[in-house]
């Protein structure tokens, strides 16, 4: 007689099974007054209510330094767990900071009252201001800016924050021209870490150059080349050049073409 192979679990069952029995010893760990317990809930989402928030208007923060002052150990730490994974971990020099993800952020930032928000918006006194904080007080009104004069950084920021607050801001910024003055400025920004570390006996071929950009007398093309060796400052000088060519015309547009690598597929391509 052949004795029939047992058909295995599935792994549903065994889900089903362990489940049970984790309930089952949750239930037997259940102190026997619930109700000691109780005082701990109100002050528990009180204090997440508050962490977030403060959360919300900051960038990469030190969660404990923003609970409230003298607030019990366990408290603090259920606090604490209740958003750990709503927010990134820094590392490296972030290390110990929090960033809260963007729909936490949103959800918060949309259900809480706008005086509410306001009141978390205080300009720190020391240290390096926070960029997200000053980006909402801008969005509030609360700042006085023209995005024409922000960095990319901040412009980057600024554009972040009126997409959150949507039509709760107190002052309204177009996207589009957001937008626009990002990739400006970003462009401005590559510009100047090309140059930072200064330019040196090219100030008359700068000069020539500016001049010759800004000389509206013909309408025809116009075309210049700049050749030199290797390391000789050729990228410096027209990063510079391009950088003051920016913030002097608004209207300004820089093209870059990679024509070696043009060459180089068009070469390709006929081979």
């Amino acid at each position: 007689m052949i004795a029939r192979a047992r058909k295995a679990p599935s792994l549903a069952s065994l889900f089903d099974d362990a489940l049970t029995e984790f309930m089952a010893i949750g239930e037997q760990a259940r102190p026997a007054d619930v109700t000691k317990a109780t005082p701990h809930c109100g002050v528990e989402r009180d204090e997440v209510s508050r962490l977030r928030l403060a959360l919300a208007v900051r960038d990469w923060s030190e969660p404990g330094n923003l609970l409230s002052p003298g607030l019990a150990e366990d408290d603090r730490i259920r606090a604490l767990s209740a958003l750990a994974s709503q927010c990134e971990k820094g590392s490296g020099s972030l290390r110990g900071r929090w960033l809260l993800r963007d729909a936490p952020r949103v959800a918060t930032l949309f259900s809480e009252p706008a005086e509410e928000i306001m009141s978390r918006l205080t300009p720190q006194e020391h240290g390096t201001p926070d960029p997200t904080t000053i980006a909402l007080r801008r969005v509030f009104g609360l700042d006085d800016v023209e995005p024409e004069n922000l960095n990319g950084t901040a412009l980057r920021h600024l554009l972040a924050a009126a997409g959150w607050m949507g039509h709760r801001a107190r002052r309204i910024f177009a996207p589009a021209e957001l937008s626009r003055l990002l990739q400006r400025a970003t462009r401005r920004d590559a510009y100047k870490a090309i140059s930072a570390h200064g330019v040196f006996g090219r100030d008359e071929l700068i000069k020539g150059l500016e001049n010759l950009l800004s000389d509206d007398a013909s309408p025809r093309p116009r075309f210049w080349f700049i050749w030199g060796g290797g390391g000789v400052g050729k990228s410096t000088v027209l990063a510079t050049v391009a950088d003051r060519l920016l913030a002097r015309d608004r209207e300004a547009a820089i093209v870059h073409f990679d024509l070696i690598a043009a060459i180089s597929i068009r070469f390709a391509a006929t081979r």
